[in-house]
């Protein structure tokens, strides 16, 4: 199986998921809730990650 790298940076990939769940979820968490979540999220995968993303 291939994985698919996106061409944007990390911030950049969660910024855009953010919005994107954000707009899914509105009325019920705010955009600042779903942007905790997500950073929340990605920093504690990448403390375990034995991959690194290219930076």
């Amino acid at each position: 199986m291939t994985a698919l790298i996106s061409p944007l940076p990390p911030d950049a990939r969660l910024a855009t998921s953010a919005a994107r769940l954000a707009a899914r979820h509105q009325g019920t968490y705010s955009v600042e809730t779903v942007q905790r979540l997500l950073a929340d999220s990605y920093t504690r995968l990448a403390a375990h990650a034995r991959i690194r993303a290219p930076t």
